[in-house]
């Protein structure tokens, strides 16, 4: 399950400060418009796995087990292309998932009852 970050100060916050992300869990970045969109792992405590996707779902690029930031500036990290999604979740666990480039990721709301 994918918590979501939709709005500006949800996506500067994203996971950074957890000391873990569970197994099958992670964050979805919701972006207002396609943009090649960089990410650092400022306030990240663990690695991650990072994958942009495009307004269809498909995984754009893809940056594994990404390293806590330890220096300043944090280096960032960003697609080529225009993103409309991001996913980030607990190192290894895109591949687990089947998070690839070229991979369809579906994104569909949970309902009420959940």
């Amino acid at each position: 399950m994918l918590e979501v970050a939709a709005t500006p100060e949800a996506r500067a916050r994203g996971l950074a400060g957890r000391d873990e992300v569970p197994p099958g869990t992670g964050m979805l970045f919701v972006f207002p418009r396609p943009a090649p969109e960089p990410f650092w792992m400022r306030g990240c405590l663990v690695p991650l796995d990072i994958a942009w996707l495009d307004g269809d779902g498909r995984v754009l690029h893809l940056e594994e087990r990404l390293p806590p930031c330890v220096e300043d500036p944090c280096p960032t990290w960003a697609p080529r292309e225009a993103a409309s999604f991001v996913v980030e979740v607990g190192a290894g666990e895109a591949r687990r998932l089947g998070i690839v480039p070229g991979a369809i990721v579906l994104l569909a709301p949970l309902g009420e009852d959940r």
